[in-house]
């Protein structure tokens, strides 16, 4: 029971997902508890087929597999949360980040669908056989908001009490299905992971910086200037949380944090869910199983699988979706041919 304790996180420094040598050295501590008073000690790792040897030799091994992805833990995003809070005005990058990382969460966004290779230009994908160029990252148009009836709302900030769904298109994308859409449902009962709260932030933030209708959404206000996301600073951001949250992260690991890490989650926490390979191919827009290299054995799965025989449901309840976004029948995407007028609203006027 002790050795799934500190697998899963509870340590004197709080809920942390900690290292495997980590993890030995908490349960070699019981062992010299033990034999300091002269018991043998309870836990002998030659004998790795029992627990709680079994279970350190499960993340040892899940630790040392080859190309492996890092998923964003719920203490990563509380902790991101925490410092976009600190931006009174909403508009620096963290907070952008952060609401960009509740949407990817649920999207599996590329970076090439939020953000730039620099801070200043808009990439652009050239249309071969039609000899033209489309933005290749989200517009304000790209999200459309409707409220429970599905009438649309063209100001989802001033009636963002009203909007109950969010669209999203893909005009150019990876996988060629160019005008993809797809929709979410507004989360009534975790509104800080909800992201369809999270979109109308962005489209609201992009109206007070001055985003015009056929700029990128993804953008954010640094010393009075309008920049653009790039991989770089997400990297930076990202890799800064994960050096505050696990001292012990080696180099090699703290290079698993980047922005991939959003289409990554996406999948994680559908795998957690128990969706089949349908539903997530479907709502991550993956066409063929390259989606199955980020299904491979992970934490998530480990922490789930050790606490199944104490509280099945404390396993998974730290990684919550809507159950409402999960429905199998609800809104299926769809291929549209015109593109949703922008929205308007104020910055100042959304709480």
């Amino acid at each position: 029971m002790y050795a799934i304790d500190v697998i899963a996180g509870n340590t004197i420094r709080g809920h942390l997902e900690l290292r495997a040598q980590t993890v030995r050295e908490y349960l070699d501590s019981v062992n010299n508890l033990f034999t300091d008073r002269d018991f043998d000690p309870p836990i002998d790792f030659d004998l790795d087929d029992q627990p709680p040897a079994l279970f350190y030799k499960n993340v040892k091994t899940w630790e040392a597999e080859p190309n492996r992805r890092t998923h964003l833990t719920p203490e990563f995003i509380t902790e991101l949360a925490a410092r976009a809070d600190q931006d009174t005005t909403g508009l620096g990058f963290i907070a952008t980040m952060h609401d960009w990382t509740i949407l990817g969460r649920y999207t599996g966004i590329r970076l090439s669908e939020y953000g730039q290779k620099t801070q200043k230009r808009a990439e652009y994908h050239t249309i071969p056989h039609k000899n033209t160029k489309v933005l290749k990252a989200f517009r304000r148009g790209d999200f459309v908001f409707r409220d429970k009836k599905g009438n649309r709302i063209l100001d989802p900030v001033r009636d963002s009490n009203r909007v109950h769904t969010l669209t999203i298109t893909w005009r150019v994308q990876k996988n060629r299905r160019n005008g993809q859409s797809i929709t979410w449902i507004r989360d009534f009962e975790q509104p800080k992971l909800c992201p369809v709260l999270a979109a109308i932030r962005i489209v609201d933030r992009s109206i007070h910086l001055g985003i015009l209708d056929d700029e990128p959404n993804g953008a954010y206000n640094e010393a009075g200037v309008r920049k653009y996301i790039t991989g770089a600073r997400i990297t930076k951001l990202f890799q800064s949380i994960a050096k505050w949250l696990y001292p012990d992260i080696t180099a090699k690991e703290l290079s698993q944090y980047s922005s991939h890490m959003l289409r990554v989650t996406a999948a994680v926490l559908l795998q957690i869910a128990g969706k089949n390979s349908d539903f997530i191919q479907l709502r991550l827009r993956w066409e063929g199983d390259s989606y199955k290299m980020y299904l491979r054995d992970n934490a998530v799965m480990a922490h789930r699988h050790l606490v199944a025989s104490v509280d099945s449901a404390a396993a998974t309840a730290a990684y919550r979706l809507s159950p409402e976004n999960l429905d199998d029948t609800f809104l299926q995407p769809t291929l549209v041919a015109q593109q949703p007028a922008a929205a308007v609203g104020s910055y100042e006027d959304f709480h």
